[in-house]
């Protein structure tokens, strides 16, 4: 349809046409290696992307490999670091997970097109649970892992992700329900493929609750700290702590004309800035559900 060029000559961008509505588009960095390769077409005014997109730094290293499902919504995506180590994962609609240059997993959330997971308010309760079923006699109790000296809380309400002894594929998005002797009590719940952000579709769906024996269960990854209210905590905790670093910015030029009135100011922003930011991301660290091998740990029931 179209070439842009740079100013020596070399290729800047190209789109293509492949039919009717559906493009390809493609831009060059300056020495002619590709920048960004990606494919959508047009519903409307809008740009839907589908296949793969794919991105590169200007050595042509990749960047980051996207590729998407049935709608926008659903893909898998991978960053990476210049170094070639992966940065960033994410499967939409399920996990998302942030790496440092060092490898270590240093965020993970449970997302649904942008929003974060929990258990919705109408599912909090009991009242979605079939009358006369057995969890209508279930006790809920709270119990806790332990291993040694180490003791987790496992609560009642949190999610929680399980592995069984007589299968490879993880149970994810379950509700802990309660505990017996002897069992767990699990609420199932899948995302909502139709849920656009708005009300009118719920984030998610209820799909069943069962009880499994503890001598099931192989694996199980975890985080009491793994909540909404947490998530919005150290979201907006972060969001101060960029702005007063913002702010110490600005206030070097008043620190310059006015010494003992800017520094003073600057030295605080600044401090306070970087300790938000700090404690925001430590907070994010807690998220982060844990892995515990049941062959390591025991679960006990709280009296």
């Amino acid at each position: 349809i179209y070439t842009r060029h740079f100013n020596n000559g070399s290729k800047k961008k190209i789109l293509y046409s492949l039919g009717i509505d559906t493009m390809k588009f493609i831009k060059y960095y300056k020495n002619g290696q590709v920048r960004d390769s990606s494919f959508f077409y047009y519903a409307g005014d809008e740009e839907i992307p589908f296949k793969t997109s794919k991105s590169y730094y200007e050595n042509g290293t990749p960047e980051n490999i996207t590729h998407y499902g049935i709608n926008r919504y659903e893909f898998t995506s991978v960053s990476y670091w210049p170094d070639g180590s992966i940065s960033e994962q994410q499967i939409s609609p399920g996990v998302k997970k942030r790496y440092n240059k060092k490898g270590e997993l240093i965020h993970q959330m449970n997302l649904n097109h942008g929003e974060h997971i929990y258990v919705p308010r109408e599912y909090r309760q009991e009242k979605h649970l079939l009358k006369g079923s057995y969890t209508s006699r279930i006790n809920f109790k709270n119990a806790e892992l332990i291993s040694q000296k180490k003791q987790v809380n496992l609560k009642h309400g949190g999610l929680i992700s399980i592995a069984l002894t007589t299968d490879t594929n993880i149970l994810h998005l379950c509700k802990i329900e309660g505990f017996s002797s002897d069992s767990i009590y699990l609420s199932k719940f899948t995302y909502n493929h139709l849920y656009d952000g708005t009300e009118k579709h719920l984030i998610l769906n209820y799909d069943s609750t069962f009880a499994l024996n503890n001598k099931q269960l192989k694996t199980i990854y975890y985080s009491k700290y793994g909540t909404g209210k947490r998530n919005i905590v150290a979201t907006t905790t972060y969001i101060f702590g960029v702005e007063f670093i913002i702010i110490s910015f600005i206030t070097t030029a008043v620190a310059v004309r006015e010494p003992s009135l800017g520094l003073p100011i600057l030295a605080g922003t600044l401090a306070s800035g970087i300790a938000l930011i700090k404690y925001a991301k430590h907070q994010y660290k807690t998220m982060i559900p844990k892995k515990y091998d049941l062959l390591e740990w025991k679960i006990q029931v709280k009296n």
